[in-house]
């Protein structure tokens, strides 16, 4: 055991439960010696993460141990310090994040805080102060009325406690596992688990995961959907320290299966979705809370829609898309619903359904005036033949130019310069400007151009 976690034990309560925490720390040392193996593992080199002596949920003590240590602590008072270092490791996981290139040395600590955490997380959820006594309904003792209160109240906050941490611990999680996944292949970390055996935190995203299933709340539901999500949408292989993931019961990571709109997609990303959806429509959230979760929703939608555009399942993706455009108005998010509505209006533009995508991108750009709306808007209305008049392919061509350079993709920037230097042609034509032709690299359009001056 690292002398950073001790230190962490020591520090974890006060000195008047230092007997009791002496008798975890042997027990778990014991029940980790028994079960410690050393990894072999011909494809690994020099482990940048330490040692770690590590005994899982069902080995640690379940009860108080060195009762005659002194007074019990109470849950709240083991609890509280748990979550607030899980609060602490968040926020650096969090800013580390933001460092382009990742660091590794940086990484590599993080990581190993990670593994310390799992073990600290284990001994202290696994213990259950003794019960407290109930005295009698009929007493009326003041003393005894107020004590009673006062075990309940505790009651309370530590269940929300453990709730809260179990949310943070998973969170925590997500972040590493994308973490490992964006480490640079090279120095310490050449086979993407930083020189140590595949897998080597499997248990650690297991155990966040069972334990975040015991919880109902909303919150839960939406901290266990991101996960699942994050799962789906990235190459699971990719985070060598995990391993390949979890999968939802009985399924294989190939499966696709039928979701809740009738189209099939992942089986991975069909069950986050679930547990999203039951996330918002959870009874007793506040507006506000139902609110970000709605926003949180929007924003994994988006992600599993770019997924199955990538797998070609345009009705999957565009159905995800009107999903993420809702929750996103009920979240109070106007450019993330003109998102939505946008990137729906040019899935159904390039599928043939030319109203259906005129209406949404009309949407997108009552909303904000998106770029992406307004190249849909343009161009379904030019193939359309709604441009009757000079004024619209005047109108039209004005918003193919104010958006250059903001569309998402290089391939629609070309498209977006082809479709205007063509509606800039027919205005040469209709004006009786020959010369501008000459400015056409098309040797069709250039025949075509002079051919119509002839004509007209």
């Amino acid at each position: 055991m690292s002398l950073q976690f001790c230190t962490q034990v020591a520090a974890f309560t006060s000195k008047k439960h230092a007997g009791l925490w002496i008798g975890l720390a042997i027990a778990t040392l014991a029940l980790g010696l028994a079960h410690f193996q050393p990894v072999h593992d011909d494809d690994v080199g020099a482990c940048m993460l330490e040692d770690i002596i590590t005994a899982s949920t069902s080995q640690t003590p379940q009860t108080s141990i060195g009762e005659d240590s002194g007074a019990a602590p109470t849950e709240l008072e083991l609890l509280e310090p748990l979550e607030a270092r899980c609060a602490s490791l968040n926020k650096e996981f969090l800013n580390l994040q933001k460092d382009v290139p990742t660091s590794l040395p940086f990484a590599t600590k993080l990581l190993q805080d990670l593994r310390n955490f799992d073990v600290q997380y284990a001994i202290t959820m696994s213990y259950r102060p003794p019960a407290y006594e109930s005295h009698n309904a009929s007493d009326h003792n003041a003393t005894a009325n107020q004590e009673w209160q006062l075990a309940q109240k505790a009651l309370v906050d530590s269940k929300v406690t453990r709730t809260v941490t179990r949310i943070c611990f998973l969170q925590l999680v997500t972040a590493a596992r994308r973490l490992t996944a964006s480490l640079p292949r090279e120095g310490g970390n050449a086979n993407g688990a930083l020189g140590c055996a595949a897998g080597m935190l499997k248990g650690i995203e297991e155990r966040a995961v069972r334990e975040l299933e015991l919880e109902g709340s909303a919150q839960a539901l939406s901290c266990l959907g991101v996960h699942w999500s994050v799962l789906a949408v990235s190459d699971r292989s990719s985070a060598h320290l995990f391993g390949s993931g979890p999968m939802p019961s009985g399924k294989t990571a190939s499966a696709w299966v039928q979701d809740s709109w009738g189209t099939v997609a992942p089986a991975d990303m069909v069950h986050a979705e679930d547990l999203l959806s039951r996330s918002v429509q959870g009874q007793g959230s506040s507006l506000h809370k139902r609110q970000a979760l709605s926003i949180v929703h929007a924003h994994r939608l988006k992600e599993h829609a770019k997924a199955l555009e990538s797998y070609e399942q345009h009705s999957a993706a565009a159905r995800r898309y009107q999903s993420m455009a809702k929750l996103a108005e009920e979240g109070g998010s106007a450019p993330l619903s003109a998102y939505a509505l946008s990137h729906l209006s040019h899935t159904l533009k390039m599928h043939g359904s030319q109203e259906e995508a005129l209406a949404a991108a009309k949407g997108a750009f009552d909303l904000t005036m998106d770029p992406l709306a307004q190249f849909v808007l343009a161009t379904v209305r030019l193939s359309s033949g709604l441009l009757t008049t000079d004024a619209l392919m005047k109108g039209a061509e004005g918003q193919l130019r104010a958006v250059a350079g903001l569309l998402p993709t290089d391939e629609l920037e070309m498209e977006r310069a082809k479709v205007r230097n063509e509606m800039l042609m027919w205005q040469w034509i209709s004006n009786g400007n020959v010369n501008k032709c000459l400015w056409t690299r098309d040797v069709a359009k250039f025949l075509i151009c002079t051919m119509c001056k002839f004509m007209f």
